[in-house]
């Protein structure tokens, strides 16, 4: 019997003040929170609206108060994966992967999880 562990993938949600503004995947689990939160408090070339979006958005760069970050779903297949993403970007009428993040200016009607 193998004991090798398939690797786990995520779908998780970036919130800032409790309303969805971005969701994304991952393979690194929490540590994806972290990278976001660096790449938000060094700006540079790399940056992606995200970034831009949280650093622009909080008083607090070492711990971003007013954003929540969240495992939405999980899956040990990569393209189910990325069938999640794309699935709860529409449900919280997100744009595209890595374009821009809501607008917030629409109305609140994001259901809840």
């Amino acid at each position: 019997m193998s004991t090798e562990k398939k690797s786990e993938f995520s779908v998780y949600s970036i919130s800032f003040n409790g309303e969805v503004v971005y969701v994304g995947s991952t393979s690194v689990g929490r540590h994806r929170w972290v990278c976001h939160k660096t790449k938000a408090r060094n700006a540079n070339q790399h940056s992606r609206p995200i970034h831009d979006f949280m650093r622009s958005n909080t008083k607090d760069t070492k711990t971003f108060p007013e954003f929540t970050w969240e495992i939405i779903a999980t899956t040990t297949d990569e393209d189910t994966v990325k069938e999640l993403e794309s699935y709860f970007q529409k449900k919280y009428d997100l744009p595209a992967y890595n374009k821009c993040i809501r607008p917030l200016n629409q109305p609140q009607d994001i259901l809840t999880r």
